[in-house]
């Protein structure tokens, strides 16, 4: 096969590619946001790992697999559960910022300056990638 035979596909978000359904990537990403959520709330609890434990639910074990990003090891049931424990709100829906670029560049009744519209691609950018899952130990 060559570099012309291949077939190039992009997509705005890590979870629409690894995703069979929209469905699912939905639950992805919002397992991932519960996570991020849930791990910066321990985190600004500044207590030790057991007490952290301790408020979530958690065997200490558990709770490190939550601080490491260990996604695969919990359900959106799971995260829930423990989001509420930690006093965290579940995520909103929210629309992709790729979504509001395709309407810079269509444009939708107001003219922008080169300054947002470089802004908007950076923050669609970032949306697409998926911060604080970088933990790849073997898992």
């Amino acid at each position: 096969m060559s570099a012309d035979d291949m077939k190039v596909e992009t997509f705005a978000c890590v979870f629409d590619a690894i995703a069979d359904t929209p469905e699912e990537a939905t639950e992805l990403r919002t397992r991932a946001d519960l996570m991020r959520s849930v791990t910066t709330r321990v985190k600004s609890w500044d207590v030790p790992q057991s007490e952290a434990a301790k408020r979530l639910g958690l065997t200490r074990p558990r709770l490190n697999d939550l601080l490491r990003g260990k996604f695969n090891r919990f359900s959106l049931d799971d995260l829930m559960t423990v989001a509420t424990a930690a006093g965290v709100e579940p995520p909103a829906a929210r629309k992709s910022s790729w979504d509001d670029l395709r309407g810079m560049v269509k444009g939708n009744g107001k003219r922008f300056t080169i300054e947002e519209i470089n802004d908007a691609i950076a923050e669609a950018g970032a949306s697409a990638g998926v911060a604080g899952m970088n933990d790849h130990d073997g898992d």
